[in-house]
C-alpha cells in the first residue's frame, strides 16, 4: 500500500486542506482554548500581521482578553446567590430544552441568560466603559463552570440543572463580578500588551471583533471557532494534518512550516477514496475573516 505522498507534498508546499464534512475533530472546549473569551458566533476573526502590532496592541484591544483573565480570579470572591432562582429556572429550562433535545447547549442557555442581565447592571454602572465585555466575561466563566460535562444534546435534566446553577450564580454576582475586573483592568492591560505584541510579531495574534484574544491553546481556539460557528481564521498559515486508518484531520496553526503525518489506510482501503480529502492548492491569504453561513 502506498503511503500518501501526495498529501505530504501538498501540505509541504502550503496547500489548503480542507475536509469532507464526516471527518473534522470534534470540537474542544471553547472557553478554555480561547482564554476565557465568550463568543456568539457573529465575530469576524483576523490574525494580525506584524507590521499592525503597535496599534493592534493598544490597551482598548485588550479589554476582552483582560476581562476573562480577571474574571478567574474575581469568581473566588464574589459568592452571593439567588434564593429560589434554580426552581423557577428549571421550568422555563426543561421546556426549551424538550422542544428541541438533540441540538440544546447548556452553555448557550446559560449565557443568554445571564447576559440578559448585562444592560440593566451596566446601566447602573455608567462610570465603566467596559461594562459590557466584563459582564459576559462574568457569564461566561459562571456558565462554563456550571455547564462543564454537560456537551450539546446531553439530557435535558443534566443540561438544565447545570444552565441554571450558572445563570443564576452569575446573575447574583454580576456587579460584584464586574467590579472586581475593573479594578485590574488597567494593570492586566499593561501586562498582556507585551504577549500581545510578541504574538502579533509572531503572525500569531487572534483578533476578533477588533479584540486581542490570548488562547490558552492557539491551535484549539483556531478549530474550536471553526467547529463550533463556522468562523475561518485566515491568515492562520501553518497547516498540519493527520491520518489514521484513512480518516484525517486537518487544523490550521501558526508558524512558518507545514508538517504532516499519515498512518497507512487499512489493508484493503483505498487511501483517497469516496471524496474523504480534498486539497487545495495555494496559501492561506492573511484577510479579514467573516462567519460563514451554517450549511445543513
Amino acid at each position: 500500500m502506498a503511503r500518501w505522498s501526495l498529501l505530504l507534498a501538498a501540505v509541504a508546499a502550503g496547500a489548503v486542506v480542507t475536509l469532507a464534512s464526516g471527518a473534522a475533530r470534534a470540537s474542544g472546549d471553547l472557553f478554555a482554548d480561547c482564554g476565557g473569551a465568550v463568543f456568539n458566533g457573529n465575530e469576524q476573526c483576523t490574525v494580525t500581521a506584524s507590521g499592525g502590532c503597535t496599534a493592534a496592541c493598544a490597551p482598548p484591544k485588550l479589554v476582552v482578553a483582560c476581562s476573562a483573565k480577571l474574571e478567574a480570579g474575581c469568581t473566588g470572591g464574589c459568592t452571593a446567590t439567588l434564593p429560589s432562582c434554580e426552581t423557577s429556572c428549571q421550568g422555563s429550562c426543561d421546556t426549551a430544552c424538550q422542544a428541541n433535545p438533540g441540538n440544546f447547549s447548556c452553555s448557550a442557555d446559560c449565557e443568554g441568560t445571564c447576559q440578559g442581565n448585562c444592560s440593566s447592571t451596566c446601566s447602573s454602572m455608567s462610570g465603566d466603559t467596559n461594562c459590557e465585555a466584563e459582564c459576559k466575561a462574568a457569564c461566561g466563566a459562571r456558565c462554563d463552570a456550571g455547564c462543564t460535562g454537560q456537551p450539546p444534546g446531553a439530557s435535558c435534566s443534566g443540561a438544565c440543572q447545570g444552565s441554571c446553577q450558572g445563570s443564576c450564580t452569575g446573575q447574583a454576582n454580576l456587579s460584584c463580578d464586574i467590579q472586581c475586573q475593573a479594578q485590574g483592568q488597567v494593570s492586566c492591560a499593561a501586562s498582556l500588551q507585551t504577549n500581545c505584541e510578541a504574538s502579533c510579531n509572531a503572525n500569531a495574534a487572534i483578533f476578533c471583533n477588533g479584540q486581542f484574544i490570548n488562547p490558552q491553546d492557539a491551535n484549539a481556539c483556531v478549530d474550536d471557532l471553526k467547529s463550533l460557528f463556522n468562523i475561518k481564521v485566515e491568515g492562520w498559515s501553518y497547516a498540519t494534518s493527520s491520518c489514521d486508518g484513512g480518516v484525517c484531520s486537518a487544523q490550521a496553526a501558526a508558524g512558518g512550516q507545514a508538517s504532516a503525518s499519515c498512518d497507512l489506510a487499512p489493508s484493503g482501503t483505498p487511501p483517497l477514496s469516496g471524496g474523504l480529502l480534498a486539497l487545495g492548492l495555494g496559501s492561506v491569504v492573511a484577510g479579514v475573516v467573516r462567519r460563514r453561513a451554517r450549511t445543513g
